[in-house]
């Protein structure tokens, strides 16, 4: 349960921080799944409440991966209190034409 959130936790701040890669440049008038297309790396860190009042580090790092037609997957190593743990997951992605969008993946 704790590893589900930690996971959990780990994919919203992938998720805050790939929000502003979907941003489009100035002049597009619309964005599309192509626009975000491509690889890219991220990292993450910060802490996990395992009890109130009591938090442990936490980090990850990895490699995320849009193929530009609605399909995401990657790996990341995340580490929480000095265990690390290798992961990869995959799911789908969607940008909307005002260039928002959202991505769900199952780790």
């Amino acid at each position: 349960m704790k590893n589900n959130l930690i996971a959990r936790t780990t994919l919203v701040v992938v998720g805050l921080a790939l929000s502003l890669i979907v941003a489009a440049p100035a002049h597009a008038t619309q964005c599309s799944l192509a626009n975000v297309a491509g690889s890219y790396g991220y990292t993450a860190s910060g802490f996990v409440a395992i009890a109130p009042g009591s938090f442990i580090p936490a980090a990850a790092a990895g490699r995320i991966t849009f193929d530009g037609t609605g399909h995401v997957s990657g790996t990341q190593t995340r580490v929480v209190g000095g265990a690390s743990l290798d992961e990869t997951y995959s799911g789908t992605y969607t940008v909307n034409s005002n260039c928002t969008g959202s991505f769900t993946v199952l780790v």
